[in-house]
């Protein structure tokens, strides 16, 4: 189903509160990796990056990096962390 809207503002508001979501959530994710420690020293980060290039078919890290951007990868590992913790560790009650 498109979306219509009667005018740009409605438009540029749509955008505007995506965009604040997305940040409330990224910077969720990064406190909650800080307090957990999942936040990984570049040595341990490269490691990663090495299997998950080579677990992928990849035939070295720098390919893999022509390819991605680092941070960009970075980021979806974390949050990838994070998720993972959240559903082991958070227990949701109903009321």
């Amino acid at each position: 189903a498109r979306a219509v809207f009667a005018n740009f503002n409605d438009l540029e508001d749509v955008v505007s509160e995506s965009a604040q979501f997305a940040a409330k959530r990224m910077l969720a994710v990064w406190a909650i990796a800080q307090k957990e420690g999942m936040l990984q020293e570049e040595k341990a980060l490269n490691e990663r990056l090495e299997q998950l290039a080579a677990d992928n078919g990849w035939d070295s890290l720098d390919q893999f990096l022509s390819y991605y951007d680092k941070e960009e990868v970075r980021e979806q590992l974390v949050y990838d962390d994070v998720l993972e913790y959240l559903l082991e560790n958070v227990q949701i009650n109903q009321q």
